[in-house]
């Protein structure tokens, strides 16, 4: 089997990530971290319409009534592309100028999973990860992470994939997509310089 990469789009971006396909309005999201905005491509005419906010946009996921829920920095806000108005949600780790919000994915249970990352250098163990709620009740995860990542459920639900990209290491837990509590927890994998380090992540429809 060989597969064959083509680009998609002209323009460039200063860090591109966290690719969202919209199956109902037939558009594809992503961010541009470092330029602070969200970029959507409608699929038919390839018209890419571009939503600016006042900071760093580390992650976004889809909701059901048709706005944004984006990661700025260490804000959490609801943003309605339609209207171009923002509402704060949640903060996060405020009291860490250090950090920001990184990879996050709305998970099986309707939350919204994000994680932080320490943006000095070198890095330090001072991020974590956090599930916050469709309320804006933020629960810590995990703590002690140098660069949160690679967010991803398996088809059923069951298992959430998350990684840490400094030490290397892919994590699975046992996911309860009803509640979102998480079970037991094992090393999926461990990465080093030489084999890839994990960054973002997801699951095929064979998981």
């Amino acid at each position: 089997m060989s597969f064959q990469i083509s680009r998609l789009i002209e323009p460039t971006y200063k860090l591109a990530e966290c690719p969202t396909w919209d199956e109902i309005n037939g558009q594809l999201f992503w961010t541009d971290i470092q330029g602070c905005s969200i970029q959507s491509m409608d699929w038919e005419s390839r018209e890419i319409t571009t939503y600016r906010f006042d900071n760093e946009v580390g992650s976004f996921g889809l909701t059901d009534d048709g706005r944004l829920i984006v990661s700025v920095w260490d804000k959490v806000v609801l943003f309605d592309p339609k209207t171009g108005t923002s509402e704060t949600l949640a903060k996060i780790e405020t009291d860490l100028p250090q950090t920001r919000l990184n990879d996050g994915k709305i998970g099986p249970d309707g939350a919204y999973w994000v994680g932080t990352m320490d943006t000095s250098s070198p890095r330090e163990p001072i991020a974590g990860l956090y599930r916050v709620s469709a309320s804006g009740e933020v629960d810590m995860i995990r703590n002690e992470l140098q660069v949160s990542n690679g967010l991803a459920w398996s088809p059923d639900g069951l298992w959430m994939y998350h990684s840490d990209s400094s030490p290397g290491w892919i994590e699975a837990y046992n996911f309860d997509p009803t509640t979102g509590t998480l079970g037991a927890k094992m090393l999926f994998a461990q990465q080093t310089n030489e084999t890839g380090r994990p960054d973002g992540a997801t699951v095929d429809a064979d998981g």
